[in-house]
């Protein structure tokens, strides 16, 4: 008996083993096929990884883009900036006795919704702003008085709030109240923020920046004043410098002559665009002229008037504003638009 006892341990005890054997035969076998399994799934699926260092490569790309963009492209890469060009601004006689009555905001109350939508707009002011009290309304067509201007100092504030914030002083009535006026119109007007040029004591120049790295300088030439022709021209040539652009605002021609300029008007401008001049904006006629391309320039003789009381013709109710658009990063001329204006006689000025 203790014999056969003794062969059923040794068998319980073998089989023991065996049993253990093959537990840990599964086991590395499991554990084999685990390993297997992880590195076969990197070599079957390749596209992961790729598809990781993809995306890994995109980030790296993205942040050296930001990077650089940052350091390298230009903030005014794509801004664009809008001016206006009106012509004769006058606020005296039945203009003033308008907007004594009805306010001085009646006067562009119409025309403000398009004024407002560009960066700059640039009229001639046809007069002085003084505290003196008009002496030309009410007074006879054609007589002295009815030609000498003075315009309320509101007006300055107005022109501020319609947009209207650089005009020229380069005209044939600036001086109607003498120096002392002049003066007083300079004085106003920096009190209201309005920027000028042209005035028969100051720079005929002025510059607006326009971006980084471009202005526009702004030339005037009074030819019924006492500006020299070939003086003038040197300012063109010498405002002419890379990345300005060189815009003459001229007060010239006959007044309320249709159509063509005369050759003598042609001719100057021909010598202005020849020193240096991208645009040539003219006034002073108190009707719309002809325009015409010069060497790849436009010209405009003559814009017209833009706020002004002469009801006794159809062509001096009209006028016209000229838009420019400006791409600041090459500081070039991109486009130019026409826009008609019209005055009604109850003195109020509007886009057609």
């Amino acid at each position: 008996m203790p014999e056969a006892k003794e062969k059923r341990q040794l068998s319980d005890f073998i089989i023991l083993l065996l049993l253990l054997a093959v537990a840990i035969s599964f086991l590395a076998a499991a554990l084999f096929f685990v390993v297997k399994w992880n590195n076969s799934s990197k070599e079957i699926s390749p596209e992961l990884n790729i598809s990781r260092e993809i995306k890994e490569s995109d980030e790296r790309i993205l942040r050296n883009f930001t990077a650089k963009s940052a350091d390298e492209i230009n903030p005014n890469f794509f801004e664009v900036k809008k001016i206006l060009f009106v012509g004769d601004i006058m606020f005296d006689r039945f203009i003033r006795q308008q907007a004594e009555k009805k306010g001085y905001k009646s006067i562009l109350e119409k025309a403000a919704p398009i004024l407002s939508q560009y960066d700059f707009v640039i009229g001639n002011l046809e007069g002085p702003i003084t505290s003196n009290r008009s002496v030309s309304m009410g007074t006879e067509i054609g007589s002295k008085k009815n030609f000498s201007f003075t315009f309320d100092p509101e007006v300055a504030h107005l022109l501020f709030e319609n947009n209207i914030r650089t005009v020229s002083l380069g005209n044939n009535h600036i001086l109607n109240f003498g120096q002392s006026g002049l003066t007083e119109t300079e004085k106003y007007l920096r009190q209201n923020g309005v920027e000028f040029f042209g005035s028969p004591s100051g720079d005929k120049k002025h510059e607006l920046v326009i971006g980084k790295d471009c202005r526009l300088a702004l030339v005037s030439f009074n030819q019924l004043g006492s500006d020299n022709q070939e003086e003038v021209l040197k300012i063109i040539e010498d405002a002419k410098r890379p990345q300005t652009l060189v815009v003459v605002y001229p007060h010239w021609g006959i007044e309320y002559q249709l159509g063509d300029p005369g050759e003598k008007i042609k001719s100057l401008a021909r010598q202005m665009i020849n020193s240096g001049a991208d645009l040539i904006v003219g006034t002073h006629p108190h009707v719309v002229q002809i325009s015409e391309i010069i060497d790849g320039k436009k010209v405009y003789y003559s814009l017209g008037n833009f706020v002004f009381d002469q009801y006794f013709q159809k062509e001096t109710m009209e006028g016209l504003a000229i838009g420019v658009e400006v791409s600041a990063e090459k500081c070039l001329i991109r486009s130019q638009s026409e826009l008609k204006v019209k005055m009604n006689r109850s003195g109020e000025t509007f886009f057609d």
